[in-house]
């Protein structure tokens, strides 16, 4: 790799995953889709995704939101601060490349997600403290919502994104 980078600098920004020009224009138009490609409506890309359906789910919203609760809370750990230098710097390069750097992001905000479900699993057992019927039927259900969550975006990628006619149609596949 350092071979490669002295002998032709220009990998440097490749490597980096940094443009090569600046498109004011387009900066604030990727800042300015960012959270209506997490929530509302994703880029219609059928090469990477599936019609224009949003990156996350109603159930991975909440638990995000519950999540981002839960790090704000304990903003002091060295772990949350962590996180939060990495999802900063996948946020800029979303701005600065577009929505596909935003992958780089989706290991820390999986783990938002996490405490999100930590925390509602929390409240139920406060709630709940010594009836294990109660405690059951709460792990249950949360339980069901993440498997849910999971089948979802599971068939999403597996079934439905190679099925779609725009996708068979960028990729030139023949129906048989």
């Amino acid at each position: 790799l350092l071979y490669a980078f002295i002998t032709h600098p220009s990998l440097i920004r490749q490597w980096l995953y940094l443009p090569n020009q600046l498109n004011i224009g387009q900066l604030w138009s990727n800042a300015w889709h960012l959270p209506l490609w997490l929530v509302l409506q994703g880029p219609n890309m059928p090469v990477r995704w599936l019609g224009q359906l949003p990156l996350f789910d109603v159930f991975t919203i909440v638990a995000l939101g519950l999540g981002i609760y839960v790090l704000a809370a304990s903003r002091k750990l060295d772990r949350v601060r962590a996180m939060l230098a990495v999802a900063i710097l996948a946020l800029v390069l979303t701005v600065l490349n577009g929505w596909v750097a935003l992958f780089i992001a989706m290991p820390v905000v999986y783990m938002v997600i996490a405490a999100g479900v930590a925390l509602l699993l929390q409240q139920w057992f406060t709630v709940f403290p010594r009836n294990p019927l109660a405690r059951f039927i709460g792990v249950v259900m949360i339980s069901l919502l993440v498997v849910l969550s999971a089948y979802y975006n599971t068939r999403h990628y597996f079934v439905a994104w190679p099925k779609n006619s725009q996708t068979e149609q960028v990729f030139g596949i023949i129906k048989q």
